[in-house]
């Protein structure tokens, strides 16, 4: 459409031209005799017919023209009046041969303003490479034994983002699920492994939940339901707690506040209070135990986290600077078993036979960490496309819980982590080379919310435990960017435990008979993720 009204522009401007050539004999009526033939070809309106003969000059007394001149101008706008009429007639075949192409149709209710879908899809290949020595100890269980393996996992994830007002959205996603025990899943996880007789992969609810930005207050967010792990890390190949797959399930306050004279520092604070175990009167005591039992909410187990940072761009060098500090308390987390809802392992549990919280974790956790990043632009010039910046990073974790420091077996609470990361893979052809040591002592954090990635064989629930805290180790990382939605990378893990079996800070299902210290395993992965 907007290509015939231009021609019929050009056309009317051509007309006008012409008749402004005609200032001899027959000059109105060859003018109107165009624009009428122009009419009924269809090439102009009635109304642009019109505008020409408005803006046509009057006729003068004329000199006499050249003999024949206005009869061959005549000639040559009719001629082009054909070809116009021909190519019209072109584009009319074209627009009725051309497919059909199929429309995305999504409706929604009349009080949503917005509404983008969005996902991405990995394919991950996976082989654990385990010392042969593990296989022939003779204090592991029969389940415990662990050879060599090689596993193909998929993880689907698709989200909408509804924007409700300007001031308030609501997301919700589904993602694959990774089964732990029957129809429970873990929550470090979205992997669904291939196997099992073709069986059919189960989605879960990954992310709900509603978000409000006061438009009064730009500088807060508050959130509420199953939602995003908020709080900030230093660039990471395998993060000391909360992997990114974590979405806790409670309410956030997210604080953030610019200032300088270019906005370029930036102060934030992250506030969590996430539900661990709903118990309420339903808590069973072990069987043959005494001690007192908790009723109602005073079973109910939580954890609080509170991070404050400053984020600082510094010139003339080109450097980004951000630290953080970070706290997180649990409470009634004696009243869970370890394992509930994942296979990381590792912190002390209560081993009292006459307590009626035998098995489950020995006390709460009171956790302070320290993070740091700095990421320095080498140049403004890319190396081998990518950008040419260089990212460093640090934490280090104490658990101040003095339970868990004089828990048997000695004091394994302190955790520490450093990274290296050069370049960005975040467009098609950058890409992204990263190094990291780990080092996470048993009782440092919670074993449920760390990198279940980073670990020592693969473990079984109720059997041994692969991932979890007390291993130390090393992390490497590639990552090419195919294009914008398509990255492919690779992950190695080389760890080891830490601490030597001992039984007594430790019954035997959260021992390691077959993973003792300074056997290491390696993991590897490679994955493939399509983003849309």
């Amino acid at each position: 459409m907007k290509l015939l009204t231009l021609r019929r522009s050009l056309t009317l401007l051509t007309l006008v031209g012409g008749a402004l050539c005609f200032s001899a004999r027959s000059y109105g009526d060859d003018l109107n005799q165009t624009l009428d033939v122009l009419e009924r070809a269809g090439i102009i309106t009635h109304e642009q017919a019109e505008k020409a003969r408005q803006l046509a000059p009057a006729p003068a007394t004329p000199a006499a023209p050249a003999p024949g001149a206005s009869d061959q101008q005549l000639e040559e706008l009719k001629q082009k009046v054909l070809i116009l009429e021909r190519q019209r007639e072109v584009d009319k075949e074209a627009k009725a041969n051309a497919p059909v192409l199929p429309s995305l149709k999504t409706t929604s209710s009349s009080w949503i303003n917005e509404m983008k879908w969005y996902g991405d899809l990995r394919l991950r290949a996976e082989d654990f490479e385990n010392p042969q020595d593990w296989k022939k100890s003779p204090d592991a269980p029969v389940q415990a034994n662990q050879p060599d393996r090689l596993r193909y996992r998929v993880r689907l994830r698709l989200g909408v983002d509804l924007k409700v007002q300007d001031w308030a959205n609501i997301d919700a996603r589904f993602a694959t699920g990774d089964s732990v025990s029957g129809s429970t899943y873990s929550g470090q996880s979205e992997n669904a492994t291939f196997g099992s007789s073709f069986r059919k992969k189960a989605a879960v609810v990954d992310l709900a939940y509603a978000a409000i930005h006061p438009p009064f207050w730009d500088w807060l967010t508050v959130e509420a339901g199953i939602i995003p792990q908020p709080i900030w890390h230093p660039v990471t190949l395998s993060p000391t707690v909360y992997k990114s797959e974590i979405t806790p399930q409670g309410a956030t306050e997210l604080l953030s506040y610019k200032f300088g004279d270019y906005q370029q520092y930036k102060v934030f604070g992250n506030f969590g209070q996430y539900v661990i175990a709903e118990v309420g009167g339903s808590f069973t005591p072990q069987a043959g135990t005494s001690g007192p039992i908790p009723e109602g909410e005073n079973a109910d187990s939580y954890l609080f986290d509170s991070e404050v940072g400053l984020e600082a761009n510094l010139d003339p060098v080109p450097l980004r600077v951000t630290l953080g500090l970070d706290s997180f308390v649990t409470k009634n987390l004696e009243h869970v078993v370890p394992g509930d809802s994942t296979t990381s392992q590792g912190n002390s549990v209560n081993v009292n036979a006459n307590s009626p919280y035998i098995g489950d974790y020995l006390s709460d956790f009171d956790v302070i960490q320290g993070l740091g990043e700095v990421a320095w632009t080498i140049s403004p010039q890319p190396v081998l496309k990518t950008p040419n910046v260089l990212t460093l990073g640090g934490e280090y974790l104490k658990n101040l819980s003095p339970t868990y420091e004089n828990a048997p077996g000695g004091d394994y609470t302190t955790a520490w982590a450093l990274q290296a990361v050069y370049g960005q893979a975040k467009s098609k052809g950058q890409w992204s080379l990263g190094y990291e040591y780990k080092y996470l002592g048993a009782n440092s954090t919670w074993d449920a919310i760390v990198d279940d990635n980073f670990s020592v064989g693969y473990g079984s629930r109720n059997a041994v435990p692969g991932a979890g805290t007390d291993i130390k180790g090393h992390v490497v990382n590639l990552t090419y960017s195919v294009f914008d939605w398509w990255q492919i990378s690779f992950n190695g893990f080389i760890a080891e435990r830490i601490s030597p079996f001992n039984p007594v800070a430790r019954p035997p299902l959260q021992s390691h008979p077959i993973s003792p210290s300074g056997d290491y395993a390696v993991r590897l992965q490679l994955d493939n993720t399509l983003k849309f």
